[in-house]
């Protein structure tokens, strides 16, 4: 069931080819392009063209889409060229949801307060319009609050600026089983998403996306300890364990704030019919998506020569103009997606505080219940490695702060590089048998002056 108020449906409708980043980029997917060939009235303004032309329509049967497949399609076609990309969707719900929860019945609940209407919420239910029976005051008790949003390059003041609807996320962490070395025991391991790289993390709500999406370094995270592994042609992850063996995903939207849980098994996809190779059949697939780094320099965008002078003012004043990496949170959200939002319960937005709502648990969180996931056993690191453990791996020496030394495969220590050594060897050869020259022949020289 959507819930919005007139006035979010109307901003939606308008704001809806900003928010979805997807859209920006038109990635195609070769393995999932399903062309539907048609004539149709076409005119692109740009080009001074108007007539009709050969159109193919492709189905969005996945997210994660390449230029590749595209390029692949035309060239089958032998066409003359590629004039542009769009997309086709309902206003309410993206056929791409559709697609992907396919015949499972939507409970989505997002709505928003409307407070041009005697401070009174007014939903639209099957688009139905009514007003709710409770005041506001008691829709607002129902739900943990976020921080106000200010939003950085948007100056109208809504809770929707240019990225979308943005709030923040405090202390994201989980919580498994991991088993002991040599040892039929468990340990409950606690493990922090966002590592050392903060205590906060801002999320961006896409009502066009299904999935979560989180930049790389969280995914690695999640991934290093669930055993979740990213399915490169799909561009979804999947696991040989059962979804139950995944944790639920804690955080708060406020400092100490209540705990809420986002249970990741509630992501699981259903089998698709034919999507499945003879190699992925014993495998669980998740709406959970990784993003690019979010490891950006400062000037890397300044170079680009599309990049608008409004857009690296913007930029300098975020990284600053030098090229020290940033791990840049505001160009890098976690992405919730429509499945998200549904685990989570109920999402609203209040237009006038600029904040975002999640309804609050019928229960506190069952601390018991998380520690019945399963994660995998802690690595165990060689030789000079360092040990990070919200990833679960081990980190190699960085030997270039070392002159002629590299990595050695085998004990994981920096060793004076082969090649350095023989060229040290072939020099010191070169020296001695300078030095040994120069000395016979000052001798001889000596020689025959004393002679004369």
């Amino acid at each position: 069931m959507i819930i919005l108020t007139e006035f979010w449906c109307v901003k939606m409708q308008t704001r809806r080819g900003e928010t979805d980043n997807a859209r920006k980029r038109l990635r195609y997917e070769l393995h999932w392009v399903s062309p539907e060939i048609k004539t149709c009235d076409v005119q692109t303004p740009a080009l001074g063209f108007s007539g009709r032309v050969n159109v193919g329509f492709f189905r969005l049967d996945n997210q994660e889409l390449q230029m590749a497949a595209l390029a692949y399609y035309l060239g089958s076609l032998d066409a003359d060229g590629f004039i542009g990309a769009g997309f086709t969707f309902h206003p309410d719900q993206s056929p791409l949801s559709e697609t992907i929860q396919q015949t499972e019945e939507n409970f989505n609940n997002y709505h928003s307060f409307d407070h041009s209407k005697k401070n009174v919420p007014i939903f639209i239910i099957s688009n139905e319009v009514e007003v709710a029976k409770s005041s506001e005051e008691e829709q607002v008790d129902r739900y943990v609050w976020s921080e106000p949003f200010v939003p950085l390059d948007d100056n109208s003041g809504d809770v929707s600026n240019s990225q979308g609807i943005i709030f923040s996320i405090q202390g994201a962490h989980f919580t498994c089983n991991a088993p002991l070395e040599n040892v039929s025991d468990t340990i409950s391991q606690s493990v922090q998403l966002f590592g050392d790289y903060s205590s906060s993390w801002d999320v961006k709500v896409d009502f066009n996306a299904p999935c979560l999406e989180l930049p790389k370094e969280f995914y690695d995270a999640l991934a290093g300890w669930t055993g979740l592994r990213l399915n490169s042609r799909l561009g979804l992850s999947e696991m040989t364990a059962p979804a139950s063996s995944l944790p639920d995903l804690l955080f708060s939207l406020s400092f100490n704030g209540v705990q809420l849980a986002l249970p990741l098994q509630s992501l699981v996809l259903p089998e698709l019919s034919g999507s499945s190779s003879s190699n992925e059949e014993n495998s669980t697939k998740f709406c959970i998506q990784r993003a690019g780094s979010m490891l950006q320099r400062g000037t890397a965008a300044f170079a680009a020569p599309t990049t608008s002078a409004a857009e690296v003012a913007r930029l300098q004043r975020l990284h600053g103009s030098t090229g020290i990496p940033v791990y840049n949170m505001i160009d890098s959200p976690i992405t919730f997606g429509a499945m998200v939002l549904e685990a989570l319960g109920a999402v609203t937005v209040n237009e006038l505080t600029r904040r975002v709502g999640i309804r609050k648990p019928s229960a506190k969180v069952d601390y018991e219940q998380q520690t019945k996931a399963s994660c995998l056993q802690s690595v165990s690191c060689i030789g000079g490695q360092e040990y990070v453990l919200h990833l679960n791996v081990c980190k190699d020496p960085d030997c270039s702060q070392f002159y002629f030394h590299s990595l050695d495969g085998e004990t994981k220590y920096c060793v004076i590089d082969s090649s350095w050594t023989v060229m040290l060897i072939v020099t010191t050869t070169l020296l001695v048998i300078a030095e040994l020259f120069l000395s016979l022949s000052l001798r001889r020289v000596v020689s025959q002056s004393q002679h004369e």
